[in-house]
């Protein structure tokens, strides 16, 4: 009786989990403040030092082991680093990968799909810009645009705007995130700093708690059931 009983919770807590996914819907929200805790980064120091040329599409792990696929429309980003290459607002010493001027978007698609994604940008010529982040589904297919207003200089104080997205379901919806400078005084010519992303919890944790909500409804039903045949 208790294996029937315990398969029943499984059985049920699986449905329960499918009809909370299939139900979130893909929403997402603009985050312009660097997360505290993040989650895990990927970093351009791994490509190499500074004034290393990248060829793309290139690959790059997170410090947590998630890979993804940088490409910057076939050109050749530049590894800088903010005081040894690139002279503007980033924090002294922050790696960086500069579009080299080629007008070119910086996309990035994970091997796993993320729960939110975001990075620091500065366009090329001091002044006002426009930054855009722009989100892909699992068939490449556009999910959202953001746009975010900052001011380019060389004070070299970490005041470089950051610009990024969360999904506001929580869920891991997000396949890949390209970065450009749409409305810039030079044009698409940026550098980024290393992208934080967000990491959907494991499933095991979400079915744990879908158990023993499933199993709770079990024992509840029985109550019912009792007291019923007693009365």
């Amino acid at each position: 009786m208790k294996q029937i009983a315990w398969k029943y919770c499984s059985l049920l807590a699986g449905a329960i989990l499918m009809l909370s996914v299939s139900s979130a819907q893909a929403q997402f929200a603009l985050n312009t403040s660097i997360p505290s805790s993040p989650v895990d980064t990927f970093d351009w120091s791994t490509l190499g030092t500074t004034y290393t040329n990248i060829t793309t599409p290139a690959s790059i792990t997170a410090i947590g082991g998630l890979t993804a696929t940088v490409d910057n429309g076939g050109g050749t980003p530049e590894r800088l680093d903010e005081g040894n290459g690139w002279s503007g607002n980033f924090a002294n010493g922050a790696p960086l990968l500069w579009n080299q001027g080629n007008e070119n978007n910086i996309t990035l698609t994970f091997s796993s799909p993320v729960t939110a994604a975001g990075a620091q940008i500065q366009a090329d010529d001091y002044g006002s810009f426009t930054a855009e982040i722009s989100l892909y589904g699992a068939s490449n297919n556009l999910l959202t645009s953001f746009t975010e207003n900052g001011a380019s200089n060389d004070d070299n104080v970490n005041s470089a705007i950051f610009i990024g997205a969360r999904s506001t379901t929580g869920t891991a919806d997000i396949y890949a995130i390209s970065f450009g400078t749409p409305e810039a005084v030079g044009g698409n010519n940026f550098a980024i700093g290393n992208v934080l992303v967000g990491v959907p919890e494991p499933a095991s944790s979400y079915a744990g708690w879908a158990g023993i909500l499933a199993c709770g409804l079990v024992a509840l039903h029985r109550s019912f059931r009792k007291r019923e045949l007693q009365s």
